[in-house]
């Protein structure tokens, strides 16, 4: 699993792809435990630091599990 992305562009917006070594996914978050899949959030907004907060952590903590 790897991730990689260029923040040079000031997009509001961003996308996490996962690529687990056959393909690319999107990453998707439900808002709560149990919400159905009509709720989940693959598109997350970008701060005033660049990063997409919590989220961006743990996409970035997934890959490091599953590279061990």
């Amino acid at each position: 699993m790897c991730m990689a992305w260029k923040q040079e562009k000031n997009y509001s917006e961003r996308v996490m792809l996962i690529y687990d070594g056959l393909h690319y996914d999107a990453l998707a978050m439900s808002p709560y435990d149990g919400a159905p899949k009509g709720f989940d959030q693959t598109v997350f907004s970008v701060r005033s630091d660049r990063s997409i907060g919590l989220v961006e952590n743990f996409a970035l903590n997934l890959v490091k599990d599953a590279q061990k």
